[in-house]
């Protein structure tokens, strides 16, 4: 989850650099440092490792998931079928999110001539599309373990919240950069989409996964083994003669 949280300040600071401009003001070729000060004052490298950091961050989540769905199958306690089922939905959306954010990235280079470019350009739609449905798996996931494991609380709403604002602000600057093809661009829907990205999104981003950082070290309290009482003798046993004296 720390990824995940980086990857959101990241997310942050990027149009800060960019109205700053620190690459122009503090002249990073002749300052102490440059080549790490210029990496870092660039607005489209600091989204670069944005992504970067989300897509870690999500690997180790699809890893530690994967143990927790392991951990069910050979656990004294049965899962239900149903609740194991979205689990495992939730753990192939994790997975799916990973190659298609990689496959946006690369058609974001080049140019804006096919609808996925297109879609990456507006801020990965399809792989934000892939997130909020994980997001809301999880809910469910989550939900169904809370009913049996309580006062275990598994279950937040603040990552689906993400999912669905960073949902509505990617598809609102893909929209107006595929009308924009056709000249009928919005302006209303991408400076909608824009102020989404770069203010309420990230902030939200922080939130969210500092809320499951929190939570997710719950799952080590599952009660999924049942633990042996010691046997007690019993009260008509007859008492051990006391051990001989020297």
């Amino acid at each position: 989850m720390w990824f995940l949280l980086a990857a959101n300040f990241a997310l942050l600071l990027a149009p800060l650099f960019f109205l700053a401009n620190p690459a122009e003001t503090l002249q990073p070729e002749q300052a102490p440092g440059g080549p790490m000060l210029a990496l870092f004052s660039d607005p489209s490298r600091m989204l670069g490792i944005a992504d970067l950091l989300a897509i870690i961050g999500t690997i180790l989540f699809v890893a530690a998931l994967f143990l927790i769905l392991i951990g069910m199958l050979r656990g004294d306690r049965r899962t239900s079928l149903g609740t194991f089922t979205l689990g495992l939905l939730v753990l192939v959306c994790l997975a799916a999110w990973v190659p298609v954010m990689l496959y946006a990235q690369g058609r974001a280079t080049g140019t804006l001539g096919t609808v996925d470019a297109v879609a990456a350009t507006g801020g990965w739609s399809v792989a934000s599309a892939i997130l909020l449905a994980a997001t809301v798996l999880y809910l469910l996931f989550t939900r169904q373990i809370d009913q049996w494991a309580k006062p275990i609380r598994l279950s937040t709403l603040r990552w689906p919240v993400y999912a669905a604002v960073n949902l509505l602000g990617t598809a609102a600057i893909a929209g107006f950069f595929s009308g924009a093809a056709s000249g009928s661009g919005n302006v209303d829907a991408f400076s909608l989409g824009l102020a989404l990205k770069v203010t309420l999104i990230p902030v939200i981003g922080i939130l969210a996964y500092r809320d499951m950082k929190d939570r997710f070290v719950l799952w080590e309290q599952l009660p999924l083994l049942h633990v042996s009482e010691p046997t007690q003798p019993p009260a008509h046993a007859v008492p051990l003669p006391p051990p001989p004296e020297d």
